[in-house]
């Protein structure tokens, strides 16, 4: 669907000029020595990609087929990710590549230390550049295995960057098929594959971790889809590449998972067969990794000083970890959404966090967007302050400020997301009951003179596929002969009170649809809508309402910002306005006190009461609203406006009722 106003100059130029940044940011991150080697460039180019790649995923055209928006995305990732190929590994990637050889050369890579003696004579110049050879291997049998085989078709870094980067646009595959199946735009997925973490930490310095992502992904998608065996058997592949992953493991036995569990206890252990005279050292390895070594933590930090030793602290993350798991697992209903908060508790509570650690949970932020992670993704960027500790001849390490700033800016954007959800999970946690799927759907459109716009939207509404169950106009007195023009429809009239929330309100209750959808009358909505709602709400039974997302009929460089900032605001904030299309459950609305009969910003208090309710669902677009509001006034003074009124109304929230009264009054004539 196209807007009215065909031009699409600005929005294209947006679009064009985000993607020409991005590849000239990774271009320069993987081909500049100097940006590898200095410390601060390394720190602005990763922080830039950030905003950059928000951009491209914002800016995603929607006026394309779906497929074509999904070949497209993976073809820019695979071209940003093959610019970063220049760039140097990281020095794990000699670890991978020697002990692939040791395997190779039927040596068991258990067996000793790097380090050791018995190994003289196949030190070679991987080995030579490899970091802690004091320390055992902490990779398991199917990860070494892969190394082994990719070495031997070719013994170098590049080969295995190949691999990372196909095992990367898998897990970019697999997002997209979740966001189809969830209702949600293809461009979401731009969240994770245009991230910095996965593009420099698996594309430019080849972190094996794009595997364990992919087969945890693939887990979940083969559980979903009722093939538990096959899911047992990706989740062992998944513990064979990352022993992380064992975490996951009460996720995956609940509701009735046991009975096919035989199929990843195999997947686990097999493997480990050839190996079992040093699997205690191995494991005593594993044991000192993660109790005895530390960097970058936040929690784990916090233990440590607060007792003044590492072991100490290690085993309090253990207990705080083990407790956070179950919890996860008795709360959250949604397997997707328990394995992003049970990675996400790993990462606050290790000891050690590297910065490509977070993509552990950062491959969840297209399915459900975190402005915490996503801030958490930036300020990461003061990692590569740890070249400079180098640089100077001290211990490898981040200065302690560093480490502050990356967790308190995390914490704080974390508390707020927390103090949101929390109340909405108690609720959730005390009822127990999931929501009933939902089948139908009722259109509200609120109507006041609206002759001149009202036939386009109702003509819209009319090609929706799946029909919706009624349309219903709530009028507030119309004198121009909108209330014929919707009669000749056959739309179901109402009238109500002036003001958009009572007509809202009284629209909703006479609705008989499992979702009300409401919608201005100068709006424009695509034929899939009402599929794509239907889904979301059925593939996330706990959230309550949303918004469709929107584009303006007309194009200029402001329109744009607004739309962007639209996005943003509804993706990570959770608010939404009446322009973007909002929708709810009908039978859940009595729980949070109705619609909000408020005559002005209703959809802003909407959108908190279902914000406080679950999580809130956005789609990304499928509505075209008009920008008639725009055109009368500066957009500067519109928009300064609009941020004032709301932020006016969040302060006055306790008198909703008397200050939208008043806002009303003086912003909208009462005359007719």
């Amino acid at each position: 669907m196209t807007p009215a106003n065909s031009a699409q100059r600005w929005r294209h130029g947006v679009f064009a000029a985000a993607v020409a940044v991005l590849l000239a940011i990774c271009a320069v991150f993987g081909g500049s020595a100097w940006v590898q080697t200095t410390p601060w460039a390394r720190v602005a180019g990763f922080a830039l990609l950030v905003p950059v790649g928000l951009a491209v995923t914002l800016r995603w055209p929607r006026n394309i087929t779906p497929r074509a928006q999904k070949w497209g995305l993976l073809l820019l990732a695979l071209v940003a990710r093959l610019t970063l190929l220049p760039h140097p590994p990281d020095s794990d990637v000699n670890r991978y590549l020697w002990e692939g050889r040791l395997i190779r050369e039927g040596q068991s890579p258990y067996a000793h230390v790097a380090s050791a003696s018995e190994w003289e004579q196949r030190r070679d110049a991987y080995w030579q550049g490899m970091n802690q050879k004091d320390l055992r291997t902490i990779y398991p049998p199917v990860a070494e295995w892969t190394f082994a085989a990719i070495g031997a078709l070719r013994y170098d870094a590049t080969a295995l960057k190949l691999l990372f980067i196909a095992f990367d646009l898998g897990v970019v595959a697999l997002l997209l098929a979740m966001l189809a199946a969830r209702g949600q735009p293809p461009g979401l997925a731009g969240l994770y594959a245009f991230n910095p973490v996965p593009l420099i930490g698996f594309a430019g310095e080849a972190h094996f971790d794009a595997m364990l992502l992919f087969f945890v992904l693939l887990t979940l998608w083969l559980r979903e889809r009722r093939r538990p065996v096959w899911s047992w058997i990706a989740f062992g592949l998944t513990v064979q590449v990352k022993l992380v992953a064992i975490l996951l493991l009460p996720l995956l036995l609940r509701r009735g998972g046991w009975r096919t569990a035989w199929a990843g206890g195999a997947a686990v252990l097999l493997p480990f067969l050839p190996y079992l005279a040093d699997m205690p050292a191995w494991l005593a390895g594993v044991r000192h990794f993660g109790a005895d070594l530390a960097f970058n933590g936040s929690i784990h930090a916090l233990a440590w000083s607060a007792f003044g030793d590492r072991p100490t602290a290690a085993a309090l993350c253990t207990a705080l970890l083990a407790a956070w798991i179950v919890g996860v697992v008795l709360v959250q209903g949604d397997p997707w959404r328990a394995t992003f908060w049970i990675f996400g508790g790993l990462v606050g509570l290790s000891p050690t966090v590297h910065y490509w650690y977070l993509s552990w949970a950062l491959v969840f932020l297209p399915l459900f967007p975190s402005l915490a992670w996503l801030t958490l993704s930036g300020v990461m960027a003061l990692y590569f302050l740890v070249l400079r500790e180098v640089q100077a001849g001290r211990d490898w390490g981040l200065p302690s400020w560093a480490q502050n700033a990356i967790w308190l800016a995390f914490g704080a954007a974390l508390l707020r997301e927390a103090i949101i959800a929390l109340p909405a999970l108690w609720k959730k946690f005390r009822r127990r009951e999931p929501a009933a799927p939902v089948r139908t759907f009722s259109v509200v459109i609120p109507t006041l003179n609206e002759a001149g716009n009202l036939g386009g939207c109702l003509r819209s509404v009319a090609r929706m596929s799946p029909a919706p169950a009624e349309i219903i106009v709530a009028d507030a007195g119309s004198v121009d002969g909108t209330r014929e023009i919707a009669a000749s429809t056959g739309a179901v009239i109402v009238l109500a009170a002036p003001g958009r929330g009572h007509q809202i309100a009284t629209g909703a209750s006479v609705a008989h649809g499992d979702v009300v959808l409401v919608l201005h009358a100068d709006a424009i909505i695509s034929p899939d809508t009402g599929r794509r709602i239907l889904d979301a709400f059925n593939a996330d039974p706990s959230a309550l309402g949303g918004a469709v997302g929107q584009r303006f009929n007309a194009d200029s460089p402001g329109l744009v910002v607004i739309e962007m900032l639209n996005d943003f605001r509804a993706l990570f904030l959770g608010i939404s306005f009446g322009d973007q299309g909002q929708f709810f459950r009908r039978a859940a609305l009595a729980s949070v006190g109705g619609f909000p009969g408020l005559p002005l910003m209703e959809d802003v208090e909407f959108s908190l009461r279902a914000r406080a309710a679950g999580p809130t669902l956005y789609l990304g677009g499928g509505l075209i609203a008009s920008d008639r509001r725009w055109r009368k006034e500066r957009w500067l003074k519109r928009c300064l406006s609009v941020i004032a009124m709301t932020a006016r109304y969040r302060w006055n929230r306790r008198n909703a009722a008397r200050f939208t009264a008043a806002l009303y009054k003086k912003y909208y004539s009462t005359a007719t």
